[in-house]
Parts: structure tokens; C-alpha cells; sequence
């Protein structure tokens, strides 16, 4: 099993009040696809999203990763899994600004220790089409690029899963395009298991299987 979510329930505290986001979500994924999730805006997604990611736990229920418990893990052990298991890829990107291209990508490589992550980057960068813009900083690369960049940095330790948070949703229309198209070959090159949070009904339409996160549950 590549993922397995129990009966996750999230809540948070607003002025004294629980307000109740997640409800009781379950979802099993036993081989690797391509799987998307759409909703209203605030109905979720993006905390699912989080807690697949291991970045927050769940007010109660399991996740499950490869048959490990994600909810067991101290914060240390879980950036160690997501490290090794997990690749996100933000709206917003998260590139870290005062690192190049290639620095950025290498990063993820050199925490775990592999000894071939320079190489490794520059190969991934060539493969999303940034060969000539390797040691360039964030801040000179367009919306675009910064996204291949985090693509390129999301599929750097070769993840079982990759979560991806409206992967062209800060983009115009014809980059947005040649992202999701770039995305799902290297997914399919690299038979990775996706799960995209997106309001994009065309990015949804290419995925294997659409759920909707509606009342705080999934529905197919």
C-alpha cells in the first residue's frame, strides 16, 4: 500500500471555538496514479494536503506511507521520512532565495547524504529545461522557471509520492500548460504516485482519478 488515510479528522481553535475542517477523510492508494483534489476555497485541501506531507498532524486518525505510520514519528524522524519518501511542490514554490537553482535542487540530495548531488541536480535541471539558468538566484527567474525549479527539487530523491499544491495556479495560462505537461511525463518516467490539490479542471482531467473534498470528506 503507497498510501492509506484512516478516518483523519483536523480541527482548529478560533476565538475559543473548534472549527472542524477535515471529518473523517479516508483514502487508500495501492498503486502508483495520478490523482487529483478539488474543492471549494477553505474547504481543506491544502491542510489534507499538509498532513499527507506530514507538516501538521492530524487532530486524530492515521496516516499511513508505505505501511508507516506518519503519525508516530517525533518532527526529526518525520523530515528524515518526508526527505527520503515525499516530494511537495508549492503554489508559491518555497524556493529558498539566496540559494541558486542548482543549490536548491542539490539540497534535499546533499541532506541525504548522497554523495552524487551536484550531478544529479544539474542532470534534473537539464531534464526540466534549465540548463543555461543552473546559477541563477530565484529572484531572476520567472514564474516558470522557479516552478520547474521546484519540480526539479520535489523529484530529486526519487519519492514514492509527490504532493503538489495548485502546481500551476500562480502561473499564466500557456506556462501553466507546458508545467503540468513537463509534470506529468516525469511522473510517469519516474512511476511516481501524485496527488495535486488544484481548482484547475484541465489539470484535473488528466489525472486517473478525481476526488472532491466537499463537507470535510472525500468523494469520488
Amino acid at each position: 500500500m503507497i498510501l492509506q488515510v484512516k478516518d483523519v479528522h483536523k480541527s482548529f481553535q478560533v476565538k475559543n471555538k473548534e472549527l472542524k475542517i477535515l471529518k473523517g477523510v479516508n483514502l487508500e492508494v495501492s498503486q502508483p496514479q495520478t490523482l487529483a483534489i478539488m474543492g471549494e476555497s477553505g474547504s481543506g485541501k491544502t491542510t489534507l494536503l499538509s498532513i499527507l506531507a506530514g507538516l501538521e498532524p492530524p487532530t486524530s486518525g492515521e496516516v499511513q506511507i508505505q505501511g508507516t505510520d506518519l503519525t508516530q514519528f517525533s518532527e526529526a524522524e518525520m523530515t528524515r521520512f518526508r526527505g527520503e519518501n515525499v516530494g511537495i511542490i508549492f503554489q508559491n514554490f518555497h524556493l529558498l532565495p539566496q540559494m541558486t537553482a542548482l543549490q536548491n535542487v542539490k539540497l534535499p540530495l546533499e541532506l541525504s547524504g548522497d554523495e552524487q548531488a551536484e550531478q544529479k541536480a544539474i542532470e534534473l535541471l537539464e531534464q526540466v529545461g534549465l540548463k543555461d539558468r543552473i546559477n541563477h538566484l530565484p529572484l531572476k527567474l520567472s514564474g516558470g522557471e522557479k516552478q520547474r525549479v521546484a519540480i526539479a527539487r520535489a523529484l530529486s530523491t526519487k519519492p514514492k509520492l509527490l504532493l503538489a499544491d495548485e502546481p500551476s495556479g500562480s502561473l499564466d495560462i500557456e506556462t501553466g500548460e507546458k508545467i503540468t505537461q513537463l509534470l506529468f511525463s516525469l511522473i510517469a518516467k519516474y512511476q511516481m504516485t501524485a496527488i495535486m490539490v488544484t481548482h484547475s479542471q484541465p489539470l484535473a482531467d488528466r489525472c486517473e482519478v478525481t476526488y472532491y473534498l466537499k463537507n470535510g470528506q472525500l468523494e469520488s
